[in-house]
Order: structure tokens, then C-alpha cells, then sequence
């Protein structure tokens, strides 16, 4: 397998065109079955309970055929194949990690916060991350060139993007919640916070994203996660110069494919999302 060096500008651009070009290829269909009568989506429930529709599967059949065309030797985990039992086999070398439809359940209620996830790992870490909002018409990157968004003109396309960056925690913080979800480890933390701030509710890992622009501060997320959830907002937030840690120590997630082939290897520990220092 050929080495990836992402320390080249050059390379780094070219993984990211590839990448912004797979998920524009799936926002065209996801937004065709967004527009569909709710209850139209053929939605089945998981063996983990959750929800996934024919746009899911289609979205992760369109994504890895445009990334192989342009990078072949790279392998791919989806959550969708993981879920069939397909996992290649990575070794040490890098890897793209694929969220196809983040939000499922948004997105069969016909809510616009859901999202197209894709990252690009290597050694362990998300060091370029692409997430598209396609019913808000949003695309956020990240990688070492820096954290960036554009947002969808009228002809269908993300042209000029502009830097977005985390901001330092106000007096009056935006703390950003789940939606659907409301656990206890989040009531006692939301409880422990000192002074006034403000709750919002945002479905999808789009709540990362809303930090790396400034526009939220916290996310706690004491709550069941998978790799591919948070991989590709986690490189956006740091690429903007905010934090993704662990809850219980305040290291920062890993993506070491090697932990994939064990039980439950693909989950992540909680965590909590943080703007600028």
C-alpha cells in the first residue's frame, strides 16, 4: 500500500478535492430522497437499534467508488459496510472513514440537520475532514491547510469558501445538546456549569461544526458514538483550533484501526467539544 505523506500541499489538496467531490456525488441523491414524503425512505432498524434508510446505503455505494477512483490504494470503512460485516484489513497505514447519512433520524423526520461525513486518518488521527449539510446547503474542511466553509450558489455548486475559526468561551457560553437524547451524565454536567448560558438542540455531528465556526462553544456528549460520527467535524474543529476530548481524561479521540477488529472497536468513548482555549 502506498504511503500517504499529508505533510505535502499538494497531497493534502488532492485528497480533499476527491473527498468534497464524493460527498457533492451523495448530497444529489440524499437530497432527492429528502424531498420524498416522509415514510417513503424504506427505513429498517439495525441489530444496535438504529435506524438506516435506502439513502444511507446509497450515499455509501456513490462514496467509495469516487474515492477509489481517485485514490485505489487507500481502504475504506463505512458505517453501512461495518454494519454487512465488511472491514478491511488496515494495518499502520491511513485510511478513509465514512459517515454516509449522520442523522438518520433527522433526516426521516424530514429535519435539515443531518449530514455526509468523510475523513481522511493517519496515524490514528483525523487530519482532514470533509462535512456536508446538504438541506442547509453548508460545506465545512478541515485539514492542515487550515478550517474553511462554503456554502451551496444557485447552480448547485460550493465555489469560494472563507476561513471559520472556534472562538474563545464567552461570558454567556452556547452549550449545544442532543436533540433526541438526554442522559443523566448530561443533566449533572449541564448542572455543574458556573454562571449564565445559553442551551441549544442540534441534531447530527453538525453541533461540532456550529463550534468550529464561532458559533457555539460546548458540546458534551456523554452518550454512544461511533468512529465514523465523529471523525470528520473532529479534524474540522481542531483545523479551526478547537478541542474533541475524552470525558473521562481530556485526551483527545483516536482512530487507530488496528482497535477496529475488536469487540466493540468502533465505538468511542463520551466526549466533550470545546471552542478556542
Amino acid at each position: 500500500m502506498a504511503k500517504i505523506k499529508t505533510s505535502s500541499a499538494e497531497t493534502v489538496a488532492a485528497l480533499l478535492k476527491a473527498m468534497i467531490a464524493a460527498a457533492a456525488e451523495a448530497e444529489l441523491l440524499i437530497l432527492a430522497a429528502h424531498s420524498r414524503p416522509v415514510g417513503e425512505d424504506g427505513t429498517e432498524i439495525k441489530l444496535d437499534g438504529t435506524p438506516v434508510t435506502k439513502a444511507d446505503k446509497q450515499s455509501e455505494a456513490i462514496i467509495p467508488q469516487s474515492l477509489e477512483e481517485a485514490f485505489p490504494h487507500i481502504p475504506l470503512i463505512g458505517e453501512e459496510s461495518v454494519n454487512a460485516g465488511v472491514i478491511p484489513a488496515l494495518g499502520d497505514g491511513p485510511f478513509f472513514l465514512i459517515d454516509p447519512l449522520d442523522g438518520t433520524k433527522e433526516f426521516e423526520k424530514r429535519g435539515d440537520d443531518f449530514t455526509i461525513n468523510i475523513a481522511f486518518i493517519e496515524d490514528g488521527r483525523p487530519v482532514i475532514g470533509v462535512v456536508l449539510a446538504p438541506a442547509h446547503g453548508e460545506l465545512f474542511t478541515g485539514s492542515p491547510m487550515g478550517a474553511y466553509k462554503a456554502r451551496r450558489d444557485e447552480d448547485g455548486a460550493y465555489g469560494a469558501c472563507h476561513v471559520i475559526a472556534a472562538r474563545s468561551r464567552p461570558v454567556k457560553p452556547v452549550v449545544i445538546v442532543s436533540a433526541s437524547r438526554r442522559p443523566p451524565e448530561l443533566i449533572a454536567y449541564l448542572d455543574s456549569l458556573e454562571g449564565p448560558f445559553e442551551e441549544r438542540q442540534i441534531g447530527s455531528l453538525l453541533k461540532v461544526c456550529r463550534i468550529a465556526e464561532g458559533k457555539a462553544d460546548i458540546y458534551p456528549c456523554p452518550m454512544s458514538t461511533s468512529v465514523w460520527d465523529t471523525a470528520a467535524s473532529h479534524a474540522v474543529l481542531e483545523a479551526a483550533g478547537g478541542r474533541l476530548c475524552q470525558w473521562k481524561d481530556g485526551a483527545a479521540l483516536q482512530y487507530d484501526g488496528k482497535r477496529f477488529c475488536t469487540q466493540n472497536g468502533f465505538l468511542n468513548p463520551h466526549f466533550i467539544a470545546f471552542g478556542a482555549p
